[in-house]
């Protein structure tokens, strides 16, 4: 099973179809923090997108940790 289409439709969604490709999105044991020096991400969105990459998560178990690490900062 390939989730190829909806995967390129989340990035272009979300405007990260120019992103560029990494084999993984961070390291295992990275502690994330909160960094006060940037604006404020409009938390609807924010949880939009972690729908969308849990959903993709289902068939992508490559990114399960990835997604996990990130979606505490809801």
């Amino acid at each position: 099973m390939h989730q190829t289409k909806y995967t390129t439709k989340l990035l272009e969604k979300f405007r990260m179809s120019q992103s560029n490709l990494v084999g993984s999105p961070c390291d295992v044991g990275l502690k994330l923090e909160k960094n006060v020096a940037y604006e404020c991400v409009d938390p609807t969105t924010y949880r939009k997108i972690m729908g969308s990459l849990r959903y993709l998560c289902h068939t992508r178990v490559d990114l399960n940790y990835n997604v996990g690490a990130i979606s505490r900062f809801i």
